[in-house]
């Protein structure tokens, strides 16, 4: 399922605007680090970036696990307050954009770490009508992909789940490294390989090349370049 991608400018899978109208999301992502700089996991960005959501990995005394939601008062910023390692990691974001009051909670490796918040929002949720990406974001900035693998991602709708059901699922994915059950799933982008590519392992991808998301059906789209890799992470 991995993709690759070099900490360059611009790399992403591009799904367009989907992922709209869940307000309470879990975000699911194995990742394999080869570096300690900042990029981008993921996000529904527009451009420049004033609406939709992201996760990413910023340095703030160490690099961090940070996670945003626009609002139309002040904008909501958090991050995990635990240094990153490089290397193989789970990380999971629990949040409900519903109201002002919520913060978003952060597991790295199944173990949920202390929420800092730099920003506390004001207003409404702002999510807008941008794209879904994993890598880069679509805005004409200086963000970045990672400099590593992107193994798997997933996105739940976990509206009307206690902390402690949520706990479980966190659990589990962690535990087992196996696809997660797709009750609840919203997003489920097929990473296992791309078409017009017969050999998906060490190929380039570019916009011939695209991936599906196995819940809408929406195509994904390379760019920049980023390239496939094996998978040796996860059990099916």
């Amino acid at each position: 399922m991995p993709i690759q991608t070099t900490g360059a400018s611009s790399q992403k899978i591009n799904f367009g605007n989907i992922l709209g109208g869940y307000s309470h999301k879990l975000y699911l992502i194995w990742i394999n680090r080869a570096d300690n700089l900042r990029g981008t996991l993921f996000g529904k960005f527009n451009d420049p970036y004033t609406q939709g959501w992201a996760a990413s990995i910023e340095s703030s005394t160490g690099y961090k696990l940070f996670f945003s939601n626009k609002f139309t008062g002040t904008d909501g910023l958090w991050y995990a307050n635990f240094a990153l390692s490089t290397g193989i990691q789970h990380y999971a974001i629990d949040y409900d954009n519903s109201s002002t009051s919520n913060t978003p909670r952060f597991f790295i490796n199944n173990s949920i770490k202390t929420t800092t918040a730099i920003s506390s929002p004001t207003g409404t949720n702002d999510e807008g009508g941008g794209d879904v990406t994993i890598g880069d974001d679509i805005t004409a900035d200086s963000n970045y992909s990672i400099n590593g693998i992107y193994i798997s991602f997933f996105v739940f709708n976990v509206s009307g789940l206690s902390s402690t059901q949520i706990d479980a699922m966190v659990a589990d994915a962690y535990t087992s490294r196996t696809i997660p059950t797709y009750n609840g799933l919203v997003f489920a982008p097929n990473l296992l390989g791309a078409a017009g590519l017969q050999l998906f392992e060490g190929a380039t991808l570019g916009s011939t090349n695209y991936f599906v998301d196995q819940i809408s059906g929406a195509t994904g789209t390379p760019s920049g370049s980023p390239v496939g890799a094996g998978d040796t992470y996860l059990n099916y």
